[in-house]
């Protein structure tokens, strides 16, 4: 029971503490790395907005806000019927952490006075979705914002060639592009017909029949040595 206690508690602290991530914000770039894990900000379209306990809620990972009215200077924000909170001001440079757990980035939008709200922000790939939670600590308020999206995903694949393929292609089409302009050069400009027209005609055709013969030749090499074993396995029985 004790050991049961103790897994869980260590699988509890491996979910909340994460490793140190890095999030670059410059005049050309805004992105979270992590290792071999990068979302891209720059390309994400925000600000994020749902609707939740009476109230609108906002984000904008890399930028200030722009709107609403009141939330300029802020990256969170949570518009009431007659109140507007701006959540975590504009820090110069937000704390990241990734939770390999459940393959998170959560960056701390920790503003620079205690009484002003901070905004935890989690980001990872995923259907869409936004959660807020909110805790209180003394005149200070915690936002955390759960941020599930497709945008944070990796683009999928293209199934783009590889060297080898693009070599392959390109002899097949320079190959091909032989082929015709020599049986258009040989049509109408030799005045040959029938299978003449085709370009060096006569060692393909040498180039083929070698080919079946070579085959040929392995497949008697190939039944041989099976005969030769059933023969030598029949011998050794008597």
């Amino acid at each position: 029971m004790i050991i049961i206690i103790i897994f869980v508690t260590l699988c509890n602290l491996y979910q909340i503490k994460g490793d140190a991530c890095t999030f670059v914000k410059t005049s050309t770039e805004c992105s979270l790395t992590y290792q071999t894990t990068t979302i891209n900000l720059a390309k994400i379209k925000s600000p994020f907005k749902t609707t939740s306990n009476k109230g609108d809620y906002y984000f904008s990972p890399c930028d200030l806000l722009s709107s609403p009215s009141g939330c300029t200077t802020a990256h969170g924000c949570v518009v009431f019927s007659s109140n507007i909170v701006p959540i975590g001001g504009n820090p110069s440079s937000p704390k990241c952490e990734y939770l390999a757990a459940s393959k998170t980035f959560e960056v701390n939008y920790e503003t620079l006075t205690t009484s002003e709200s901070t905004l935890l922000a989690g980001m990872k790939c995923g259907k869409d979705s936004f959660k807020i939670s909110a805790q209180s600590f003394g005149i200070s308020t915690v936002y955390t914002f759960n941020i599930t999206s497709s945008q944070f995903c990796k683009p999928s694949s293209s199934g783009g060639m590889t060297i080898g393929g693009i070599i392959l292609l390109v002899m097949c089409i320079l190959a091909l592009a032989y082929l015709v302009f020599g049986m258009i050069f040989s049509y109408f400009y030799q005045g040959k017909r029938g299978t003449e027209i085709v370009p060096q005609f006569d060692f393909w055709r040498a180039s083929f029949v070698n080919i079946f013969i070579g085959f040929k030749y392995l497949y008697l090499l190939l039944l041989h040595c099976i005969c030769s074993r059933k023969v030598k396995g029949g011998y050794s029985d008597f």
